[in-house]
């Protein structure tokens, strides 16, 4: 499905008796999406993917900006637990286009050879657009020079006992000729799993003697320190960590590039992969890969040969486990093209159902769809009830909320607990407010919020700061 306005207008707003053009190109595409017309020219912005992986899932947190490839930062739980390193939004405008996903493509047409990298700034020829969902988010960039479309898919893994983000990326050949090419898709550095931000910040190079990758040869890497960082006399092994597992078309397991020298060769800068100019990806793929001491990348390679209107498409699920096995043992059954569209829809239904409560049917679908949204986001912060137990004198229990946490809000120490029935912290305030129409939509829910919140006044009249989960 194509990432495309409809019927773009222009609109003269009156400010006093100031007039301004405003471009009305952000409209709605075919899936109910917002878009945004060459985002990367507009004022830059922060946002995020909901964090809802449905009651049973495991929630992951995922922050977005609209420059580069989008994606500023995610991890589980709270910033501590990144997979991209968390920034505040005046950085990550700055870093996502070096530090966020990066595709590079090797072009050849005939026997002319380019590398082109979609969505880098540097290409003021491309047509951006991107296709904002409740539940997902679309990148699409058209270079007509080079006859090449290129689209990004994002949305959080639902329903499993574990946390991932889901990447698809398909490469389309616009033009009349075949197109040859070779693709290295990924993430210019992930952080393995087992330090904190402040570590990140304050020691990332010494902390860097302690990552390390493992599972190279089965072909889903798996990011962990190899033991505790902290200066104590204690040391405790660590189990988990973050997982990258790519695909392509076929349900193939693509073989992973986990050392930034091999990519980018010594441009420690990021801005060129000087090591995949320099060779071919079959060549590239022979290459010793270091994979302890040094902060690790995360890259995929693909080649194709594409006929006039062909698609290539490289699936990616990025996530934390509990132990490495969990995930080779199901690598099987993850790396299917019908699972990834299986879970997209999954994944839709999942916040279509929840905002069902208030769905709105009127002559206006952009106001329809505010109204489903304004009430997605008021679930972040009150959460949704559920009626637990016994059916006559039931337990409410709020799932999804959790204190903003936004790139904005960097102050703001968030947590999206990692389980299922996932809750978070949140402010007094934020909570007391976003559940004022819980009786409204839920009847059952009784009493229980003026309960709850009267019993949390302090003895001398005031309420706390913070209100944990249940």
């Amino acid at each position: 499905m194509r990432c495309q306005t409809q019927h773009p207008q222009t609109h003269y707003v009156r400010n006093g008796e100031l007039e301004q053009r405003m471009d009305m190109d952000e409209l709605f595409d075919e899936l109910g999406r917002f878009v945004i017309s060459k985002f990367a020219a507009k004022q830059p912005f922060a946002s995020f993917l909901p964090g809802i992986a449905g009651p049973l899932g495991i929630p992951m947190w995922v922050f977005y900006v609209n420059r580069g490839q989008a994606i500023a930062s995610f991890g589980v739980e709270n910033k501590d637990n990144p997979i991209m390193e968390f920034e505040p939004a005046n950085k990550a405008y700055q870093t996502t286009p070096y530090t966020g996903f990066r595709t590079f493509l090797k072009l050849k047409r005939d026997a002319e050879e380019v590398l082109y990298e979609p969505f880098a700034p540097w290409n003021a020829g491309d047509d951006l657009r991107m296709c904002i969902g409740m539940n997902e988010l679309e990148l699409q960039a058209t270079d007509t020079a080079r006859s090449i479309q290129t689209n990004v898919l994002y949305f959080t893994l639902p329903g499993e006992s574990f946390s991932g983000l889901v990447r698809q990326v398909k490469v389309t050949n616009s033009g009349n000729e075949p197109l040859t090419l070779e693709m290295l898709d990924g993430m210019p550095r992930v952080m393995p799993f087992g330090v904190n931000n402040s570590g990140l910040k304050e020691i990332g190079r010494t902390i860097e003697a302690w990552m390390a990758v493992l599972n190279l040869e089965e072909g889903v890497p798996f990011y962990r320190f190899r033991a505790s960082v902290g200066d104590t006399a204690e040391v405790s092994e660590i189990q988990a960590g973050h997982f990258y597992l790519a695909f392509d078309g076929s349900g193939r397991l693509l073989a992973p590039f986990v050392d930034p020298v091999v990519v980018f060769g010594q441009n420690t800068a990021l801005s060129a992969p000087d090591g995949f100019l320099a060779q071919p990806l079959a060549d590239l793929s022979q290459r010793p890969q270091i994979t302890t001491g040094r902060t690790p990348c995360g890259f995929f390679g693909a080649s194709a040969v594409l006929q006039p209107g062909e698609t290539t498409t490289l699936y990616a699920l990025i996530g934390h486990a509990g132990h490495a096995e969990r995930i080779l043992r199901e690598k099987s059954r993850l790396a299917q093209p019908a699972y990834v569209q299986q879970k997209r829809q999954e994944a839709r239904q999942l916040v279509d159902q929840l905002t069902d409560a208030v769905a709105t049917h009127t002559s206006s679908p952009r106001l329809d769809a505010y109204t489903r949204q304004t009430f997605l986001d008021n679930v972040l912060r009150g959460g949704w009830p559920l009626l637990l137990g016994d059916e006559k004198e039931p337990t409410v229990y709020h799932v999804y909320s959790r204190k903003h946490g936004d790139l904005e809000r960097d102050y703001n120490y968030f947590t999206v607990a990692a389980e299922p029935y996932s809750q978070g912290n949140a402010n007094y305030r934020d909570v007391n407010q976003n559940r004022r129409c819980d009786v409204l939509l839920r009847p059952e829910v009784g009493a229980f919020n003026v309960l709850s919140f009267l019993s949390l006044i302090q003895s001398d009249g005031y309420n706390p700061l913070v209100v944990e989960g249940s």
